[in-house]
């Protein structure tokens, strides 16, 4: 092969990335940054040119995610060989990969999602959002925005996370809501451990259910453990209200006389 073209197949432009990873140019800067991805190969002022190996690394971090539920955290030992390769082969039993490609197969598009995507654009509440806050929340991986090059495109859940961030905006009356792109990563980090514990016990003793059907198992009990996790999240909350007593260095603060009325200020 003439060295033009092999050196034309063997680099690639951040654009390349994009379109053939299907990850956006923020969130492949954003593993990047946390060491996920290696850096670029420079080789003009300007401009950054990535190898087949860049490609393969995103493929990879976005199988893992997918196919293992797998945190940022546990897929950067991965690729990085501290956790050897039982992280990803071996999880699950011959068995138990079966079980699990059942479910997909079979569960509703409900569960496991439709592949509809809203327009951000079109959400009524899209002109309430910043550029910074969807930039920040997709490099922290918890929403993606796709480009379909005219448009950007969010799933269902997204747009639904999204509305949450408005609400609490518009609720607390702040610009920043008070609840910023960094809290909402830490819920996703929780569902994330959440979902990791769920997928051990579902593989682990529900493979034999009896004679009923086991996606109707999970459709049932999915809401119910969403339901039951909502009231541990209240009651944990009524626990530390019932708890909490004020350090003794707090005064109450007396209350303000009212002010008099300023002269000439009534009606005449």
């Amino acid at each position: 092969m003439p060295r033009e073209a092999k050196t034309a197949t063997s680099q690639l432009r951040m654009k390349d990335l994009v379109s053939r990873s299907g990850l956006s140019r923020d969130t492949i800067h954003f593993y990047m940054s946390e060491g996920l991805v290696p850096p670029p190969t420079k080789k003009r002022r300007n401009m950054a040119w990535y190898g087949p190996e860049h490609l393969e690394r995103l493929e990879t971090i976005k199988k893992l995610q997918q196919e293992r539920f797998l945190p940022l955290k546990a897929i950067k030992a991965v690729l990085s060989g501290e956790a050897g390769e039982t992280a990803e082969s071996g999880r699950f039993t011959t068995g138990q990969e079966r079980l699990i490609e059942k479910l997909k197969t079979e569960l509703s598009s409900e569960v496991v999602g439709s592949g509809r995507k809203f327009r951000l654009d079109e959400l009524v509440f899209a002109d309430e959002l910043t550029a910074g806050e969807l930039g920040d929340l997709q490099n922290r991986g918890v929403i993606e925005l796709e480009h379909d090059g005219k448009n950007v495109l969010v799933s269902p859940d997204d747009a639904e996370i999204l509305r949450g961030l408005v609400e609490i905006k518009r609720t607390v009356d702040r610009p920043d809501g008070s609840w910023r792109a960094e809290d909402w990563q830490m819920l996703d980090q929780l569902a994330q451990q959440l979902i990791e514990y769920e997928i051990n016990v579902f593989v682990s003793r529900f493979q034999d259910v009896g004679s009923r059907p086991i996606d109707e198992v999970v459709e049932t009990t999915v809401p119910i453990i969403n339901r039951v996790f909502g009231i541990f999240h209240m009651k944990k909350i009524r626990a530390f209200l019932s708890a909490f007593e004020p350090s003794s260095s707090v005064e109450e603060e007396p209350a303000k006389e009212a002010a008099p009325p300023k002269r000439g200020s009534g009606s005449r």
